[in-house]
């Protein structure tokens, strides 16, 4: 969907969280099966966090559409999370912050509290995140950026159109049951996507080594992480497996022998398939089909 276009000299700054996390796929390698994969500690690969991608591609989709848009990517981590937002850059981000920090786990209040102090030190009409993380499953992130930032949030949105006429972005969100429901609310806003909403762009190996990356537009800025630590309003009590789902059991009608029994059991629940098999020559077949849809109303 494309909004009105933006008026001369009006620029819209778009800024992209993003999340560097553990690879699944163990079979990857930087630089070569995988344009966002890097080396993190102790060689464990990393990536940038699949429904984040997908929010930044929605925000190179606005740019394209739209005048005067600039994406800024931000995130927060160690160093390596640096090469993580330089293949931002070459994605077709304008610019982007890398709040650097030591390599240690942290909540989602205490990352979301410093990328919310410099994001507020910027300009900014959009936030857009990944509506969840890979590693974590918090679904925190873009409710305590909104909070902090003190403006009006959106989850779960697969589709969003930017009216700038009068300043509203309008969001579908994805509902249960594959049911959608259409809200708008006022910029400056926080949404959080969802990974249907797009399909993150490919970049070549090749392309990714020939664009040249201009070093002043990734700025770092330095964090206290024990600072942070003692800010955080968050406490992980417990970590537990997923709930294992059951699968749909079938049970046998009692009044059956056991020989019955083990039959229906082995046939998955079916006692019997029928099977139409049409025999004869290629003219008898011709003729057997055409009744068939003749029958069933099928031919007009």
């Amino acid at each position: 969907m494309v909004g009105n276009k933006l008026k001369v000299g009006f620029i819209v700054r778009i800024f992209v969280c993003v999340k560097c996390v553990k690879l699944l796929e163990a079979k990857a390698v930087p630089g070569i099966t995988n344009i966002a994969v890097v080396k993190g500690g102790g060689g464990q690969l990393k990536t940038i966090n699949r429904p984040d991608r997908c929010a930044l591609e929605q925000a190179l989709v606005l740019k394209r559409q739209l005048d005067n848009v600039e994406v800024i990517v931000i995130s927060f981590g160690p160093s390596y999370v640096r090469e993580i937002l330089e293949i931002c850059l070459k994605m077709g981000a304008d610019k982007a912050f890398h709040l650097e920090s030591e390599d240690i786990q942290l909540d989602a209040y205490a990352v979301a509290n410093e990328l919310s102090k410099k994001i507020k030190r910027e300009t900014f009409d959009l936030v857009l995140c990944g509506n969840t993380s890979v590693d974590w499953n918090g679904f925190q992130m873009a409710a305590i950026l909104a909070h902090l930032l003190d403006v009006p949030q959106i989850t779960g949105v697969i589709e969003l159109e930017v009216l700038q006429s009068n300043n509203i972005v309008q969001a579908s969100r994805k509902l249960k049951r594959g049911a959608r429901q259409v809200v708008e609310c006022n910029l400056p806003a926080v949404l959080a996507v969802e990974r249907e909403i797009h399909t993150p762009r490919y970049i070549s190996v090749h392309t990714r080594v020939k664009r040249f990356l201009d070093e002043s537009l990734l700025e770092k800025v330095g964090v206290d992480c024990q600072a942070i630590s003692s800010e955080s309003l968050v406490e992980l009590v417990d970590v537990g497996p997923k709930r294992p789902r059951t699968k749909k059991t079938i049970v046998p009608e009692q009044n059956l022998s056991f020989q019955d029994k083990m039959k229906f059991m082995k046939s998955g629940g079916v006692s019997s398939k029928k099977n139409n098999v049409l025999k004869g020559n290629v003219k008898e077949i011709s003729r057997s089909v055409l009744d068939f849809l003749e029958r069933e109303n099928l031919l007009k």
